[in-house]
């Protein structure tokens, strides 16, 4: 595996950590809107930099 698909592989798999960590804590009680606030946007930041390596192996 190449070092730009071990870099894809790593954020595929943050980006999809940090989506089942949002919904366990939807889930709980005392969840702070901040809180997902700020778990949404480094989600979101991931999944643009993990389709930008992509754009950048193909």
């Amino acid at each position: 595996m190449s070092d730009e698909n071990c870099k894809i592989a790593t954020l595929e798999g943050e980006v999809a950590q940090l989506r089942r960590m949002i919904d366990a804590s939807l889930r709980k009680e005392g969840v702070t809107k901040e809180l997902l606030g700020r778990l949404v946007g480094i989600v979101e930041v991931l999944e643009i930099r993990t389709a930008a390596l992509e754009g950048d192996a193909s």
